[in-house]
């Protein structure tokens, strides 16, 4: 008779173990651990200044932390030479917060630009995976056009697009909604969760938009300034509820500071 082994659990997407960084000598994270599971809507979260941006350009290998391991897929991204750091890259892509569109190309251009630069398909072949990878976020008739000539929230979605072109199983967003208007900012999140649900990516967002991280988060840790690490983790729900630390529950009912209620109330005695 022969006995079957228990299937091995999935490996993370991300698996942060032990992360502390910094700069000019100034500590800004220490002591993080956390991991992203495959198909999460995993958001990064806090307050001006927490380290939320920095956290991700470690994650994609832009910086390197001062300790610690931060593994993609069960490959280390912080000891990696060159070589091994590209094919890692390739595994995922980036949607920066300006969308960092090439402006005198087209989408079309723009989106083949990673394919044209990670393979040898032919052209043709590169065109027509460019325009599937915007028809799958709704701009399949915009190929032509330029991104000074489409909206704010079509060019997040041509950088979406762009971050797809490798078809990559992870997805980093930076402020996905910066600078959009309320409808747009959601008509962006259901493409995340569209995305997420019909393919199976899984995303990593940076956000402070209440109503986007409620709408689209599986799960998010929120990093503290003063604690220089994760104050909370769970889905946004479970932590605007149940969290047993006061700024989470602050930040997620959008509560003001205790110093901005004494002010007012100064003022309000004064008057």
């Amino acid at each position: 008779m022969t006995v079957q082994k228990k299937t091995d659990a999935p490996i993370p997407a991300i698996e942060v173990r032990d992360f502390r960084t910094g700069f000019d000598g100034k500590v800004l994270l220490e002591g993080l651990n956390f991991s992203v599971n495959p198909g999460e809507v995993f958001i990064i979260l806090g307050g001006s200044g927490c380290g939320k941006s920095t956290l991700l350009k470690h994650m994609i290998g832009l910086y390197a932390p001062w300790s610690g391991s931060i593994r993609i897929f069960g490959r280390e991204l912080t000891i990696a030479g060159e070589r091994e750091l590209n094919e890692i890259r390739k595994g995922f892509g980036v949607m920066y917060q300006s969308g960092a569109l090439f402006g005198s190309m087209t989408l079309l251009d723009n989106v083949s630009l990673p394919l044209r630069q990670w393979t040898r398909l032919p052209r043709k072949v590169i065109n027509e995976i460019a325009l599937w990878r915007l028809s799958l976020v709704g701009l399949g008739d915009y190929g032509d056009f330029r991104p000074d000539e489409i909206s704010g929230g079509m060019r997040k979605r041509a950088a979406i697009a762009r971050a797809m072109a490798l078809e990559p199983k992870l997805l980093f967003l930076d402020e996905p909604s910066a600078g959009l208007d309320p409808i747009t900012s959601a008509d962006l999140d259901e493409l995340i969760l569209s995305l997420s649900q019909s393919l199976g990516m899984t995303f990593v967002v940076v956000t402070h938009e209440l109503d986007s991280v409620f709408t689209i988060a599986s799960r998010c840790i929120m990093l503290d300034k003063e604690t220089r690490g994760i104050i909370g983790d769970g889905p946004p729900q479970d932590l605007r509820s149940n969290s047993d630390n006061p700024k989470v529950r602050q930040f997620f009912s959008r509560q003001p500071s205790a110093r901005t209620t004494e002010k007012k109330n100064g003022e309000t005695t004064s008057s």
